[in-house]
């Protein structure tokens, strides 16, 4: 796919930004299925899908991850990839990642609400440009909302804070997990 897409760019007269972009997308859901792959399709732990996607390009000083272990289903596993691989290009372009002290957290949890058990993940920016909330919104914001509530029933809150973008990836952790509480 990506040797098409990139087929596609060379011959392309314009827009030339929009097939890198995709080629981006191609390689983390490719990272994603070859996690997958190794796991026989059944599962991954979180922090072998966020790893890649983070900490393994922009370094461990700029990446905190933190979380039990817990292992997610296949389907979680894609959501919460490509999930993670969009708000890891948007900070490279616009946030913590466009700058050389800017810093992101990245942690998950198991809770128990008033609607039962969740797995919560929460992406938190700092050290970055100010952040203003962006006037319409993008293809990426709309694919991670479409993957964690589409395809998991989850909630997707998004904070444009000025010192950072927060994000809340919640869904429900029988969902995610496949484990019954």
């Amino acid at each position: 796919v990506t040797a098409l897409v990139n087929r596609g760019a060379r011959e392309a007269t314009a827009d030339k930004a929009v097939f890198a972009t995709l080629t981006k997308r191609i390689q983390g859901l490719a990272n994603t299925h070859a996690l997958l792959t190794s796991e026989a399709w059944s599962s991954a732990l979180i922090r072998d899908i966020v790893l890649p996607e983070t900490a393994q390009i922009y370094g461990e000083d700029r990446v905190t991850l933190s979380g039990p272990n817990v292992r997610v289903t296949s389907e979680a596993t894609l959501a919460i990839g490509m999930a993670i691989h969009e708000l890891a290009t948007n900070a490279a372009k616009y946030g913590a990642f466009s700058v050389d002290d800017g810093h992101v957290d990245l942690s998950w949890s198991r809770v128990n609400d008033a609607t039962g058990d969740r797995l919560i993940l929460r992406w938190s920016e700092s050290g970055g440009p100010e952040v203003t909330p962006p006037e319409r919104k993008g293809f990426g914001s709309q694919l991670i909302r479409s993957t964690i509530e589409g395809n998991l029933s989850g909630k997707v809150e998004m904070s444009w804070e000025p010192s950072g973008l927060r994000v809340v990836l919640g869904m429900g952790f029988e969902e995610a997990t496949g484990k019954v509480s």
